[in-house]
């Protein structure tokens, strides 16, 4: 069993799929793209996980969500059997873990880690069975994670409902930051751009691991190439890293966006060094909030469009979400209805 799993952990649109790429280039590292368990599964009631028959139904039903992944595992063997049989904890998480565990013999590689950025949610559960488990605390601008958000398929588009959700799980992060230090690194998004030599030999030497040449010649790996041409979302995954692919919300965010972000965010954004440009945070009277939902399914519309037309796993996502809908019904509801 893996001692010391890596966990990149912050919101979508902050250049999470960038730093896995970047990592699974690494001659130890196996950072797959997530089926995001913990999202669809974490809050699902399926009875007592100690009992057998039940964890094979979250398992059978876990492996079918990974034939239904927007970013197939098809190199890998999975074997339901094998993987009940070494599961170390009777948990969500701890069949999780199982599953990423089974495939790590199979890539020839020392270390597995998970990209789904949502596990910031269940920091307690990963310590629980993996007491030494590494948490990259990925963090970008508010107001470029509101800006990609307008266009992708992956989170909330409107730039009020996207900061709202930055602010809450940046204030997730930086809880679990101060109770388990020893185990968090936080990497700014902006200085993986600006400085990428000098931010992975810090990334490297938190993680214990020498940096190797290969992690700047990322975009040439299959896995990056093959995210790149699956959807637009992630068609920067396939290029060198860009050093001014930040700050663009100073011209391509209107003003009131930009309010409606610093609104959310104004202090959790000082506190990573993001200063706002409003003197005090606006305010969102509730008047507002019909407007805003109808600008959201406006924008999503927008951005399925676009999938439609250019994306290769459009119709995967969509089979994805329509069975996270089962399990939702079938199981229980989940309180987070955001996901990837």
């Amino acid at each position: 069993m893996t001692k010391n799993p890596i966990f990149i952990i912050g919101t979508e649109r902050s250049g999470s799929n960038l730093l896995r790429v970047i990592l699974t280039a690494h001659s130890k590292i196996w950072i797959p793209h997530p089926p995001h368990f913990m999202n669809y599964f974490g809050d699902l009631q399926y009875g007592d996980l100690s009992n057998t028959k039940i964890q094979k139904k979250v398992l059978q039903n876990m492996l079918r969500l990974v034939r239904y992944h927007i970013f197939p595992w098809t190199e890998h063997t999975l074997n339901p059997k094998e993987i009940q049989n070494n599961i170390k904890h009777p948990s969500m998480f701890g069949i999780t873990a199982a599953i990423y565990e089974h495939v790590l013999p199979q890539t020839q590689k020392s270390i597995w880690g998970c990209k789904s950025t949502f596990m910031i949610a269940h920091i307690p559960a990963i310590k629980e069975l993996y007491p030494q488990a590494r948490f990259i605390f990925l963090v970008r601008d508010p107001r470029d994670v509101s800006l990609s958000s307008k266009t992708s398929v992956f989170s909330p588009c409107h730039p009020l409902l996207s900061a709202r959700l930055w602010n809450a799980q940046q204030k997730l992060g930086l809880e679990a930051m101060k109770e388990y230090p020893e185990s968090f690194h936080l990497l700014q998004y902006e200085d993986l751009l600006q400085d990428n030599q000098g931010t992975l030999e810090k990334l490297c030497a938190f993680l214990e691991l020498e940096l190797e040449p290969q992690m700047f010649a990322f975009f040439e790996q299959k896995e990056a190439s093959k995210g790149a041409k699956l959807s637009e979302s992630w068609k920067n995954t396939g290029k060198p890293i860009k050093k001014n692919n930040h700050g663009k919300w100073r011209t391509q965010l209107s003003p009131s966006e930009i309010g409606d972000v610093e609104s959310q965010c104004f202090d959790t954004m000082q506190i990573f060094g993001y200063q706002p440009t409003t003197e005090l945070p606006s305010t969102n009277a509730p008047y507002r909030q019909k407007r805003i939902d109808r600008k959201e399914k406006l924008l999503q519309a927008y951005v399925e469009y676009k999938s439609f037309r250019n994306d290769k796993n459009v119709f995967l996502r969509w089979r994805r979400d329509a069975y996270a809908r089962y399990l939702s019904m079938r199981y229980g509801k989940r309180t987070d209805e955001s996901s990837l």
